[in-house]
């Protein structure tokens, strides 16, 4: 009998401790993958805020488009230029009304598509400029106005391409804080 009790009080040590070691494990992987997670976020956040930075000078083009569109417009309907190709000398008409493009053609909606993405240039351009006293500051435009690789900047900046790197992702972190908030942290 003696054996038996043994035997069990065994048996029960050793599922107490497995429990134990498989609650710790449930409990390091739930709590790996919420770091994960988070990690996983920032990065998204910090991806957000890339293609912001390397749709900045685009947004001057459509911004300039836009505005020489507005000011040959005379009543409410406008047959958009950009609508139009010019090929050979002759202008030949691609989509009507810039529809298939999604390009708006009342004079209402070109102006509302002027005010959105002058105030998405200017937040772009506040935001950069909280950083303008950082010493890496010039990466930026070295990265996403220019579009030079990490190693190019690195000669200009005279540093490491892993200092470029760091720096550039400590700049996207912050500048992802102003346009997002305490979501992107």
């Amino acid at each position: 009998m003696r054996q038996n009790t043994s035997l069990k009080e065994k048996t029960t040590v050793l599922k107490n401790e497995l429990q134990t070691m498989l609650d710790k494990a449930i409990s390091d992987a739930w709590r790996m993958g919420a770091q994960t997670e988070a990690k996983q976020s920032t990065r998204s956040y910090r991806e957000r805020v890339e293609r912001l930075l390397y749709a900045r000078s685009g947004l001057d083009i459509l911004i300039s488009a836009l505005e020489e569109e507005l000011s040959e417009a005379t009543d409410t309907e406008i047959e958009s230029s950009m609508a139009y190709e010019k090929t050979e000398g002759k202008v030949v008409r691609l989509f009507p009304q810039g529809d298939a493009l999604g390009i708006p053609h009342k004079k209402a909606d070109i102006e509302a598509l002027l005010a959105k993405n002058r105030l998405a240039a200017k937040r772009i351009d506040r935001a950069t400029a909280t950083l303008s006293g950082d010493p890496y500051f010039p990466l930026l435009e070295l990265k996403y106005t220019k579009r030079l690789s990490e190693e190019r900047i690195a000669e200009e900046l005279c540093c490491d391409p892993s200092t470029v790197r760091r720096n550039k992702n400590r700049m996207l972190e912050n500048l992802a804080i102003i346009f997002f908030g305490i979501d992107a942290v």
